[in-house]
């Protein structure tokens, strides 16, 4: 008799994903509200699209550049 493979330990879970159309949930507010600003962008006209696209890598890189300063520096010694 063989193991299924809902009985095979080392196979992970399966994790929802978003919806089709609906943006992924990171569970950090700021890059959730960014991701949520891009929710319909497909429907929109190349133009349009372009402009939230740009918008939302703007916003998502200012929030990265945010975490790099409040991180200390690993080079650093205290």
């Amino acid at each position: 008799m063989s193991a299924s493979p809902q009985d095979d330990p080392a196979e992970p879970e399966a994790v929802p994903g978003p919806r089709a159309g609906e943006p992924p949930v990171t569970g950090n507010r700021l890059v959730d509200g960014v991701l949520a600003e891009l929710a319909g962008v497909d429907a929109l006209p190349v133009g349009e699209r372009l402009e939230r696209l740009t918008a939302a890598q703007q916003g998502l890189a200012e929030i990265l550049d945010g975490t790099r300063a409040e991180s200390p520096d690993p080079g650093r010694l205290p």
